[in-house]
């Protein structure tokens, strides 16, 4: 795995949390990145408007394409088409929501998890996050698309944790959505 350091990155611009989160997201990604040859981490450093982004660039098309950005008050977290906000503003036990987010991005990394995608005629209009045992965890999609155009699922999954032991990852998809 390639980490890229992009948009003269700086931390220097970010708040208290926001640095705690890109630098736990910094060595999240830090400490998986010598297993992993193929995927590509991009930082883009903070903005104008104070954001973190942190990409990463799947290896194959079998693979989904994440994006994490880390603002002033939440966690935007895509997956393809697929989107999450985590709101941490609020949160008074900040260790226990950065021990969460750890479980669930290895959830969504490993081979607990698989994206389905939802096409019609080729074009994607629905995302749906599945646990292994087949239970819908998350959905997205678009509400105007080919309604009568022929239909397809596309399945893709991220495994960079092959033997991943994390907790139910809808409870962090409740607690802070």
């Amino acid at each position: 795995m390639n980490i890229v350091y992009a948009n003269n990155f700086s931390l220097d611009t970010l708040n208290e949390r926001q640095r705690i989160l890109s630098n736990f997201l910094l060595k999240f990604f830090g400490d998986i990145k010598s297993n992993h040859n193929g995927c590509t981490v991009t930082l883009l450093g903070a903005s104008k408007n104070r954001e973190f982004r942190i990409s990463l660039a799947p290896a194959d098309k079998s693979s989904y394409e994440m994006v994490i950005i880390v603002s002033n008050l939440s966690i935007l977290l895509e997956l393809d088409g697929w989107h999450e906000h985590f709101y941490f503003d609020k949160i008074d036990l900040f260790d226990c929501f950065l021990a969460e987010l750890n479980n669930f991005l290895i959830f969504v990394l490993s081979n607990m998890c698989k994206m389905l995608t939802y096409q019609s005629n080729g074009k994607d209009y629905k995302w749906t996050l599945v646990s292994s045992d087949g239970k819908v965890m998350s959905s997205v999609g678009i509400i105007i698309y080919n309604y009568f155009g022929k239909k397809s699922i596309v399945e893709k999954k991220v495994v960079l944790f092959s033997d991943a032991n994390v907790s139910d990852a809808s409870v962090f998809l409740q607690k802070y959505v």
